[in-house]
């Protein structure tokens, strides 16, 4: 293969020759080649190491801030994986660990993305059993890649039976929610020596070229099975200043000076951020005005106080300020009507977090449940809101 074939170049062919003859081991099933074997030697290193590398536009990765380390454990990775015709990164699987918006789902899909390998991402909420699950990497195969798992038939129907899975990565998103005969069928499918999917209805899948990834907000919550299995991908929440790279990534035509101010309004969490710049641009098309007070009107209309917290955030700071309490109390105490649930998925995560530009504003201690922090405090104190010593 010469230096200067790309990865859309061998998509092309893949085209032409994904499908071989039926195989006697799977005789409904086309013989799948992800892309033609006898194109000879894989891609040069400096191509690889380009396609690897968060820095070269080349990169999918080069689309991902924050979390350097977490690139370079997948790139080392997927820097081997491009040395097969079939691009199959089977040899690990993966777990991402992180808060809520650090990026989980977004880094393994441009890890696929890379790799140019389909890319099936599924909720384990809703994912009753494994048939279930090979109904849903069959509908993904067949819808954007035109690979279904059998020929086309008249009902165009998965039916039970013997398959092969081509090379993709399968991301199963809030695992801890996996019913316990799934978990059992998952890890026997994710098995170094003998890895097959068998459902309870009568599928048998060979799943030798696949890479499963999982993703939870809580490594505590991993049954512990998966966590011995998986290779772990630890995201942290975004700096300031990884956020303004964000939205500086979505709004080129934006300076600076603007970025940082979405930013320090984003609550850490790059959807809110970028939710927020949007509100931006629909306000300044019906109201010009300067981004200073474009900034404060969404603020306030998104409940988002001066210094940049959203006042349920406040609330929460205040009642702890008073005394630490378990979640479920804090649920009531905050002054808003909030589930537990609600609380740990989307309002404490940045509180809790540490990253390389703040402490945590509260923290969990053993006997005493949510505590406030000394940083928290001085949240409270630049607010003029008043605090009891002992609740430190």
């Amino acid at each position: 293969m010469s230096a200067n074939t790309t990865i859309e170049s061998l998509k092309k062919r893949y085209k032409k020759f994904k499908w071989g003859w039926p195989t006697e081991e799977y005789p409904r099933q086309r013989q799948i080649q992800h892309f033609d074997p006898t194109l000879g030697q894989t891609p040069a290193h400096g191509i690889r190491h380009a396609m690897v590398n968060p820095e070269s536009s080349r990169s999918a990765f080069s689309k991902f801030i924050g979390n350097p380390q977490a690139i370079r454990s997948l790139g080392r990775a997927a820097f081997s994986a491009l040395e097969k015709p079939n691009h199959a990164c089977a040899e690990l699987a993966w777990a991402f660990l992180g808060p809520s918006s650090s990026g989980k789902t977004t880094l393994a899909r441009l890890f696929a993305k890379v790799l140019d390998l389909p890319f099936i991402e599924i909720s384990a909420g809703v994912m009753a059993n494994t048939d279930s699950l090979l109904y849903k990497i069959n509908e993904v195969l067949t819808r954007e890649w035109d690979m279904p798992l059998i020929f086309r038939t008249e009902e165009d129907k998965l039916q039970p039976g013997r398959f092969k899975l081509p090379p993709l990565i399968c991301f199963i998103d809030e695992v801890h929610d996996l019913p316990r005969a799934t978990v059992n069928g998952l890890l026997n499918a994710i098995e170094s020596k003998n890895p097959y999917l068998q459902t309870p209805i009568g599928f048998y899948a060979d799943c030798s070229n696949v890479t499963w990834a999982i993703a939870t907000t809580h490594r505590g919550a991993l049954f512990g099975p998966f966590d011995t299995r998986f290779t772990k991908i630890e995201l942290s929440l975004y700096t300031l200043d990884e956020l303004a790279r964000i939205i500086k990534l979505n709004y080129p035509e934006w300076d600076d000076e603007i970025c940082a101010m979405v930013a320090k309004y984003s609550g850490r969490i790059p959807r809110e951020a970028l939710a927020f710049a949007q509100q931006m641009i629909l306000e300044s098309k019906i109201r010009p005005n300067d981004w200073d007070k474009i900034v404060r009107t969404i603020a306030t209309d998104n409940r988002i106080d001066e210094f940049g917290m959203h006042l349920c955030r406040v609330s929460i700071l205040r009642a702890l300020g008073n005394n630490a309490m378990s979640i479920e109390n804090l649920a009531n105490a905050a002054g808003v009507e909030r589930t537990v649930a609600e609380l740990r998925k989307f309002w404490l995560p940045s509180l809790l977090a540490r990253t390389k530009d703040q402490a945590p504003l509260i923290k969990v201690a053993a006997g005493r449940g949510c505590v406030i922090t000394p940083e928290g405090v001085q949240e409270l104190v630049r607010r003029g809101i008043e605090y009891k010593e002992e609740a430190l």
